[in-house]
């Protein structure tokens, strides 16, 4: 690194840069160098306005698809459990008589209700999770609003992030199929169908933004200086190895535990 210029310090984003050298100091401790940037990343020329687009629909589409949750936890408790709605069937099952009755009852139906309670717990916390996941969807959408061309190209957080969205599309089909084939309602069914949609024109059009994006920016990179392009790709391969060596240790130390149990 520059004994005056932090290189990596102007090119990448505050979160960014306290990540890259958090996984600097965890490679130290197990044998990787991460070699620091010699030159100051290539930003676009103006913020790719495309992603700000993205991020401000999807805003709007998340906020549909959390009403359209709680459309679809109420026809489901009218579908499958007779009730008027999810109101009733929170209030009944949290209500004193049930919280009274449940004191004298044997292990099979005391089981049972422990497992009604943690399962509507569950479902009121997806929308929790949901907001989270979404949060951190907004948060990447402006990043690569305005990241440099050779984290585009070449990075390691644009090649997660087309992996994760791929997955989360592949899951979110899976499931899909699954709800379809045992749920009977025509209206969940509808409401499920339109969650589904939302999720797939907002997944699905940034992950096609991200691909094009990614094209483009990998044609520059292989008419950049070969010293700058060996530099960062050596920059970016040595935090990939880090984060690699964090998931197999991860995974190592998971497999001890289950072999404990």
């Amino acid at each position: 690194m520059s004994d005056t210029v932090d290189y990596e310090q102007i090119s990448y984003g505050k979160a960014t840069y306290k990540r890259v050298q958090r996984l600097r100091r965890k490679g130290q401790r197990r044998g990787i160098a991460v070699p620091y940037l010699c030159y100051e990343l290539h930003k676009p020329e103006r913020p790719r306005i495309a992603f700000w687009i993205v991020a401000a629909v999807s805003t709007v589409l998340f906020i549909g698809i959390l009403v359209g949750v709680g459309f679809l936890y109420n026809e489901l408790a009218k579908s499958l459990l007779g009730l008027s709605g999810l109101g009733e069937a929170i209030g009944a099952l949290f209500s004193p008589e049930i919280f009274a009755a449940s004191a004298g009852l044997s292990a099979l139906p005391g089981i049972m209700l422990v497992a009604a309670y943690l399962l509507i717990i569950l479902l009121l916390l997806l929308p929790l999770c949901g907001a989270l996941l979404f949060y951190s969807f907004v948060y990447e959408t402006f990043y690569m609003a305005k990241c440099s061309k050779e984290e585009f190209a070449k990075g390691n957080i644009i090649s997660s992030l087309i992996f994760r969205f791929v997955t989360v599309m592949i899951t979110a089909t899976a499931i899909l199929i699954v709800l379809l084939m045992y749920i009977e309602s025509a209206n969940a069914k509808l409401y499920i169908g339109l969650i589904y949609g939302g999720l797939m024109i907002v997944i699905g059009g940034l992950l096609v933004l991200i691909v094009i994006e990614k094209v483009k920016n990998g044609k520059w990179f292989e008419g950049l200086e070969e010293d700058k392009k060996q530099n960062y790709l050596a920059h970016d391969g040595a935090l990939r190895q880090v984060k690699r060596r964090l998931r197999h240790e991860r995974q190592i130390l998971d497999d001890i535990t289950r072999l404990g149990r």
